[in-house]
């Protein structure tokens, strides 16, 4: 998919595509998304996306506040403030991607696909005492009201979901080079004890 969405520079795609890696965040949340600071969405320095812009009612369909891996802080530093994806959908590109790349029916690859794999692919990477991780991230477990507030800014605040993000899109860079790096610089950022190249 990351490939398709290079290929002829298919920017809300590829933008819909990274956020929803880095979030796991359901298809309207990330379409809503914005850098504007008065959404009160995005918060650079401690790298965490409140999914819920301000103002906005929770709903029972809980959008959760995340830290976001340090590749998604690099791309989301390079955005100009407002909205992450430019189109008010992805339907058209995301069947059009489906159909090209040969993609299951829409009830098994819809754009709740990234949602879905993300959270398959960290219960399988993640110890079992660590899931409830994935859990907040996707919007299924909540913290108390003063938690909510103050949890985020703590740097182990979903450190060890965050850090399997970190890990699954350094693969997906791999497999396809330029998947988070290439509208950021031609230098990837450092690795955590290793020195840029």
């Amino acid at each position: 998919m990351f490939a398709y969405a290079l290929d002829g520079e298919k920017t809300n795609l590829l933008s819909f595509l990274r956020l929803s890696v880095l979030t796991l965040g359901r298809p309207d949340a990330v379409l809503e998304a914005s850098t504007d600071p008065a959404r009160g969405q995005w918060f650079p320095e401690p790298r965490i996306f409140n999914l819920n812009p301000k103002n906005r009612p929770q709903t029972k369909k809980y959008r959760a506040t995340v830290p976001i891996a340090r590749q998604g802080a690099a791309w989301l530093a390079t955005l100009p403030k407002g909205p992450v994806i430019k189109a008010n959908s992805v339907r058209k590109a995301w069947d059009t991607m489906a159909a090209e790349l040969g993609l299951p029916g829409d009830r098994e690859s819809g754009t709740k696909l990234i949602r879905r794999s993300m959270a398959d692919l960290l219960r399988s990477r993640m110890r079992s005492t660590d899931w409830s991780e994935i859990e907040a991230f996707l919007g299924h477990q909540r913290f108390d009201s003063i938690s909510e507030l103050y949890a985020p800014l703590r740097p182990d605040y979903l450190a060890n979901a965050r850090e399997s993000i970190e890990q699954i899109i350094d693969e997906i860079e791999q497999q396809v080079p330029g998947a988070y790096y290439r509208a950021v610089t031609a230098q990837k950022p450092e690795a955590k004890g290793k020195k840029a190249a």
